[in-house]
């Protein structure tokens, strides 16, 4: 599933746009570019391919792909941009807002990176 929303994000929104990803993320998205991106199948059975070798390694991809362990030490969750319509502004100055007397929060917000199309949040446990 990681694999085909990296894939949907680079060939909707354009591979430049998904530079937010950290250093494995961004192999992924090489792997699938490497095989063709044109090609959806090819392009993202490399990108599972990558993703499980980069997983084998310990590297994390995404926390939306990691091990039942280090997933329950936070909640992630991606909220879509679109589906927010004018609750989406109000909900991101919020999420800053709260980031600022708090730490238990990582947050990727779609007005500061182009090409998510989702406010992501990583809630420690």
């Amino acid at each position: 599933e990681q694999a085909q929303a990296m894939y949907s994000n680079a060939k909707n929104l354009g591979v430049d746009s998904q530079h937010h990803y950290k250093p494995a993320g961004w192999k992924v998205i090489q792997a699938g570019v490497a095989a063709g991106i044109e090609d959806r199948n090819k392009a993202i059975q490399a990108m599972v391919d990558e993703i499980n070798t980069l997983m084998s390694d310990g590297q994390v991809v995404s926390r939306h792909c990691v091990s039942e362990e280090i997933y329950a030490q936070r909640n992630v969750v991606d909220i879509s941009k679109s589906r927010m319509n004018k609750l989406a502004k109000p909900f991101d100055k919020a999420v800053k807002a709260y980031m600022k007397s708090n730490d238990d929060i990582y947050y990727i917000s779609p007005y500061a990176y182009n090409g998510e199309p989702v406010f992501h949040l990583e809630v420690r446990q």
